[in-house]
């Protein structure tokens, strides 16, 4: 298995986790053991969340230039006529 969450520490800082693992079966098909680790992947997370953050404003500021230079396209036009 592997899954994330969100972890809050006594400190009152808000971790990531990420938990991976497996379970051994025996011959019956019954869970005999299980293990795994468990990494803190705040740095990778909060790196995401940024990056998110940035291709959204580029994202508007296109739209924006991008109106921006078809209302100038259509001034011109009509300019030309």
């Amino acid at each position: 298995y592997m899954l994330e969450y969100r972890v809050l520490w006594p400190d009152g800082s808000l971790h990531w986790l990420m938990v991976r693992g497996r379970a051994d079966s025996n011959e019956a098909g019954r869970p005999t053991r299980t293990f795994g680790v468990t990494l803190d992947v705040t740095q990778r997370k909060d790196a995401e969340a940024r990056q998110a953050e940035q291709a959204e404003r580029l994202r508007l500021l296109s739209e924006s230039l991008g109106g921006a230079a078809r209302r100038k396209d259509e001034f011109l036009a009509m300019l030309a006529h």
